[in-house]
């Protein structure tokens, strides 16, 4: 005859298995995320216009822990919060321009790099961005099969 196990410490047991499930796919979901955003930074530093560099200097990325929409990759250049070393372009270390030459508000012509270069990088790099999470996706899977 099977051994019973009483309902309430059989739900218990089931509850903590599919939370700690659950903390294994955030992990695996925020570290992909963080290799996106690598990637996409990667990628957008060449394609990025260079003249004094302060502009590809003050190029960072990261994840971003949201209270109620998750988490999200963030790729920034520039801002007041952010300082790189002075150029002539940005005497006091603050890159305020990233928006102008991203756009090219200007319509300047590059000797070095290319406008919209983030947005050329995050198109370049979609496929292997979607290569990245399916393989995190899958460490989930195989450390379940354990």
């Amino acid at each position: 005859m099977a051994r019973q196990i009483p309902m309430e410490k059989a739900s218990s047991g089931m509850m903590k298995s599919f939370k700690d499930f659950v903390e294994i796919v955030e992990f695996k979901a925020f570290n992909a995320m963080f290799d996106i955003g690598k990637n996409v930074h990667d990628t957008a530093i060449p394609l990025t216009p260079k003249d004094t560099g302060a502009l590809r200097n003050s190029a960072r990325y990261g994840v971003e822990r949201k209270a109620k929409k998750g988490s999200e990759v963030v790729i920034s250049y520039g801002g007041a919060n952010y300082r790189v070393p002075p150029t002539k372009n940005a005497p006091n270390g603050i890159v305020f321009y990233a928006i102008t030459v991203h756009e090219n508000l200007n319509n300047v012509t590059f000797k070095v790099g290319e406008p919209q270069f983030l947005l050329k990088a995050g198109n370049r790099t979609q496929d292997e961005n979607l290569r990245i999470l399916a393989k995190r996706l899958r460490e989930v899977t195989k450390r379940r099969e354990l």
